[in-house]
């Protein structure tokens, strides 16, 4: 689906509904808010379709299959997929495969590729994110409740390094959740994180501060407040409002963040809908 947004108040209004690719589990959209690209569970394919100036989905829509040049069978849904700020990289990560690495992007068409290592064995990658300083990838892994931090030049990927973790020493370690983002001046990285489900508020946002210098994380906070089963969170391009997307919750959650501490602060705005499990929003 595509929304628009209402500049004033970050309301939502439905804009677009298309199916588009094979099982989307993940979005990214390039810079110049011209192109949409998933990565499809089924057949463990990507599909890039055009986006109209509205926002609205275009009428060119191509499918790349880049995993060793053959779609194999059917894929389970743990491909995750970012786009680099700078727009020149599709980054992504195929757990089943225990890899990840990117492609080039020229125009509307993936092309070439950045290979990169092996990812921690047994750590269960499910999202990653760029910080706009562009030269680490952070790799949230859900198996091993943690935060990796994989050093990134133009042309390659390091080795996932720098392992932080989403739970307090006095926590259950839980399980990752599926999100990750940071913050628009790159001070702050924010992780979903299922704990216990037994202790309430087991369904929370994790926030890290990111070092200046190494972009090494250290924790810093929580958020519980309107985070329900959430499966993803989206930064608006003004910066000025996250929205936590609530599975379990049928629900989409309105956020501001704190300018001094990064704090993500609900505003009361939320948007019922049913079983949401992505969402994108174009420059």
């Amino acid at each position: 689906e595509a929304y628009s947004i209402d500049a004033a108040t970050g309301a939502l209004t439905l804009l677009d509904r298309r199916e588009v690719g094979a099982d989307p589990v993940a979005l990214a959209v390039h810079p110049a808010g011209t192109v949409l690209a998933t990565a499809d569970a089924t057949g463990g394919s990507y599909t890039s379709i055009s986006l109209d100036a509205d926002g609205s989905f275009g009428w060119r829509e191509e499918t790349f299959v880049p995993y060793r040049g053959q779609a194999g069978p059917t894929r389970p849904a743990d491909l995750i997929a970012v786009m680099r700020p700078s727009g020149t990289s599709f980054l992504y990560a195929d757990a089943a495969a225990g890899s990840f690495g990117g492609f080039s992007y020229f125009g509307s068409r993936i092309q070439g590729g950045m290979a990169g290592p092996a990812m921690l064995p047994g750590a269960g990658p499910s999202a990653m994110t760029v910080p706009p300083r562009g030269d680490a990838l952070y790799i949230l892994n859900e198996l091993t409740s943690s935060v990796a931090l994989s050093p990134m030049t133009t042309s390659s990927l390091g080795y996932p390094m720098h392992q932080a973790p989403l739970a307090a020493s006095n926590e259950p370690s839980g399980r990752g959740g599926r999100s990750l983002l940071a913050s628009p001046d790159g001070r702050f990285l924010y992780a979903s994180h299922r704990s216990d489900p037994s202790l309430p508020n087991a369904d929370r946002i994790v926030r890290f501060g990111i070092d200046p210098i190494d972009a090494q994380l250290t924790r810093v906070g929580v958020t519980t407040t309107g985070v329900d089963g959430m499966v993803s969170m989206v930064l608006d391009p003004s910066g000025r409002w996250v929205y936590a997307v609530n599975h379990d919750g049928d629900s989409i959650v309105q956020f501001t963040i704190d300018a001094v501490s990064g704090e993500l602060v609900p505003t009361g705005h939320t948007v019922s809908t049913r079983l949401p499990i992505g969402m994108v929003i174009t420059p």
